[in-house]
């Protein structure tokens, strides 16, 4: 799993030092693959790995299958701006991702008509999703001959394995949909894992990537805001954040010797987070904070 370039803080109590700081098989699970339309009874997301639906960072493609309503198409695989389908016109339309994990726009069925991912408010509890952490869809969305489907239910969801990144057609390591939705272009940014920093911001345009952060807005780094010790039981740690991203938080007692430890997976909503973690007597610990892409392979 790729993680962003880490934030590291030393705890030695009572004091406090902190450092400056596009795969073709579907990625539907092979058994939480059923969807429910009281119109088409049970559907099914992964009719084949070949077949069937798959997930990406910015967009689906693939197909759904019902034995009632036929294939329902999520879209090609190839959006015409480069990054999520417009659905302006029949020849880009598609269901797209974005980077909270809400799902968007329209699947075609040929017995059916449209199939509507569209709702007002995205963020309702109804609106179809994807759990970052787990892969777990959840919400519902509209055929006007088949009515309400539903990716979860009494019985069974849809899950994906996980996110298929992008095509990286300059092979600088940073998919094509993030440059595109983040610059305009795929020529600026230079990625590869080296020092090319777009921003100087001190962070290369790779680090930028991982973390979900602005290769544009200097401002916009993966760091820590605040780190306050507590009566000397609790470190409290803040930074600003992306809810695109998950973030591990890891510690060790020693620099030297061992290795870091995964303390807890935190998946974000708003930023700053501010987190609050037992220090458990400990009189020196050092933790970081790493950003992660979501459902990675």
């Amino acid at each position: 799993m790729r993680t962003a370039s880490f934030c590291l803080i030393a705890l030695l109590l009572p004091a406090l030092v902190m450092p400056a700081a596009a795969a073709t098989n579907s990625t539907i699970d092979t058994s939480k693959k059923w969807a429910w339309s009281a119109g088409a009874s049970w559907i099914n997301c992964r009719p084949s790995a070949t077949n069937g639906a798959v997930v990406g960072r910015s967009y689906c493609w693939g197909y759904f299958y019902s034995s009632t309503a036929g294939w329902m198409h999520l879209g090609d695989g190839s959006p015409t701006n480069g990054y999520q389908y417009t659905n302006n016109d029949e020849d880009d339309y598609g269901v797209n991702v974005d980077g909270q994990g809400h799902l968007t726009g329209y699947a075609w069925c040929e017995s059916s008509g449209w199939i509507n991912f569209e709702w007002t408010n995205k963020t309702h509890s109804s609106a179809p999703k994807i759990d970052l952490k787990t892969g777990n869809m959840s919400g519902n969305v509209w055929g006007d001959s088949l009515g309400w489907i539903s990716l979860t239910n009494s019985w069974t969801y849809v899950k994906t394995t996980n996110l298929v990144s992008h095509a990286d057609g300059n092979t600088n390591n940073i998919p094509d949909t993030w440059e595109m939705a983040n610059i305009g272009d795929t020529t600026t940014l230079a990625g590869g894992g080296g020092t090319n920093d777009y921003d100087k911001d001190g962070v290369s345009d790779y680090n930028e990537y991982l973390a979900g952060t602005s290769p544009t807005n200097k401002n916009d780094y993966l760091h820590m805001s605040a780190v306050v010790v507590t009566n000397s039981t609790n470190v409290v740690i803040t930074w600003p954040c992306s809810d695109t991203r998950l973030y591990d938080i890891e510690k060790r007692t020693n620099l030297m010797n061992g290795s870091w430890v995964q303390y807890m997976r935190v998946a974000v909503t708003s930023t700053p987070t501010t987190i609050t973690i037992p220090t458990e007597g400990a009189t020196q610990v050092f933790y970081r904070v790493q950003a992660v892409l979501p459902l990675a392979n």
